[in-house]
């Protein structure tokens, strides 16, 4: 493991700020595995990017992918309270028939 310290600035081109609010940034101390690290810094050189770039920009879509699934697990359990499901075996015949050779 290797340790280093990023600064994490937000990108304020790729989101949408509240009228008058002003962008802040906050440094993040993380531990990663080495061979993660010379990779990080093997792209940061190849794109021209910093690191820290680099890490904001995958934080960022790591946790709009967590929201959206975080969402999506919760509209199936609103979906379960409120009886709206489907019996596995009508999934596995649906599944059967859209992966099955047309002949």
């Amino acid at each position: 493991m290797v340790a280093f310290r990023l600064s994490v600035y937000y990108n304020v081109n790729n989101v949408k700020q509240p009228e008058g609010s002003m962008s802040k940034s906050v440094t993040l101390a993380a531990r990663v595995d080495a061979d993660l690290e010379a990779e990080l810094s093997r792209i940061a050189t190849a794109t021209g990017r910093s690191k820290s770039w680099l890490v904001n920009e995958a934080l960022r879509s790591f946790v709009a992918n967590e929201q959206q699934f975080l969402a999506a697990v919760e509209e199936g359990k609103q979906a379960l309270r409120e009886g709206r499901m489907v019996d596995h075996a009508t999934v596995v015949a649906a599944f059967e028939r859209l992966v099955a050779p047309n002949l």
